[in-house]
């Protein structure tokens, strides 16, 4: 699909020497500002535009002031075709987002060649763009694989922490469970097996904090749940009637 240039000029027969000039184009027209205002912001926008200054109640410095100032047209290049040649005009123009200037009465080559080099420009710039974009996307992908990795890497350590305290708590029921012989209680061995217990409960806790483990503490045992529960580990507290049933 060959590249589009709007063409605003008040003048029609203006309008049809630029047409001859850019046969290779799609080519948009417009008599006034308004007009080239609305088919720059409509959803099939010019890739390019040849813009008259000096027309009736939108001037082209107006035009390109709103072009500007629209994220949607913004980054359009704009070529100014005027008959006025001050230096002053050319500059303000310029200011005003202009990437260049081309005086009447037109040479045909000098057109073609500034439309072509300015949409090759363009071209250029938006597929740096888009080159830059696709690079931080695979920045950001890599750096969440690593995260990831990372991540179960913890996740590993923790589990693997946890089991060794779960192993303790264990053994203090196992000692707790022991002393209720039910002719003589052991009060110092009981209460130092309760210590130790919730000392390890508590740095299970701890553990878990920022870990993504959900710590769960229930009447029967201590349960660990990984996310929305893809691993969970639990043990038993021994109890009296347990140990009664031997």
């Amino acid at each position: 699909m060959p590249e589009s240039v709007l063409i605003v000029d008040d003048q029609p027969s203006n309008i049809d020497i630029l047409r001859e000039i850019l046969v290779e184009f799609d080519k948009k027209v417009a008599l006034n500002g308004k007009l080239a205002l609305e088919i720059a912001m409509s959803d099939d926008p010019p890739d390019i535009i040849l813009l008259d200054i000096m027309m009736p109640e939108m001037d082209g410095y107006e035009v390109i002031k709103q072009l500007k100032a629209d994220k949607k047209t913004f980054d359009i290049p704009v070529i100014f075709v005027t008959a006025m040649d001050k230096v002053k005009n050319e500059t303000k123009g310029l200011k005003l987002g202009a990437v260049d200037y081309i005086t009447k009465p037109v040479t045909p080559a000098i057109v073609l060649q500034r439309v072509k080099t300015h949409l090759a420009l363009r071209k250029a710039h938006k597929q740096e763009i888009e080159n830059h974009r696709l690079k931080n996307e695979l920045i950001k992908e890599k750096a969440s694989k690593i995260g990831v990795q990372n991540t179960v890497a913890i996740l590993d350590t923790t589990v693997e922490a946890i089991m060794h305290i779960l192993a303790d708590v264990a053994t203090s029921i196992v000692y707790i469970n022991q002393c209720f012989d039910y002719k003589t209680l052991n009060k110092e061995m009981i209460d130092s097996a309760v210590n130790n217990m919730f000392d390890a409960i508590k740095e299970i806790e701890n553990i878990s904090k920022g870990s993504g483990l959900k710590f769960n503490q229930t009447k029967n045992g201590i349960e660990i749940q990984v996310g929305d529960g893809e691993f969970k580990f639990s043990t038993q507290y021994l109890t009296l009637s347990d140990k009664s049933d031997h």
